[in-house]
């Protein structure tokens, strides 16, 4: 799939679409894309809580783990894109400076 290839950054896979049928569409595609060539998807994060509905519990409790927790991995609407911050409910992406 053109896309797929188009949007990969080294084990990182960022998609968009129109509309939240689309993106089902995209997501199960980029599934069966990945799982031919025994890859697993995972990890999936959308400004869209129904497409992360999807998940399994055991990925869901993978991201609560303790260790996690204590290197500040977001949670909730918060996620990492790319190393940057993105708040989904928000759909905005910003940027952490340390000074």
């Amino acid at each position: 799939m053109k896309k797929i290839r188009k949007e990969l950054y080294v084990d990182d896979l960022i998609l968009g679409s129109i509309t939240v049928r689309k993106a089902r569409e995209v997501k199960d595609k980029a599934t069966v894309v990945f799982r031919d060539v025994c890859f697993t998807l995972h990890k999936w994060h959308s400004n869209v809580p129904e497409l992360e509905a999807d998940q399994s519990s055991a990925e869901d409790a993978e991201e609560a783990t303790y260790a996690k927790q204590q290197l500040g991995v977001p949670r909730g609407n918060m996620s990492r894109i790319l190393c940057l911050s993105w708040n989904k409910k928000l759909d905005t992406v910003s940027v952490e400076v340390l000074a």
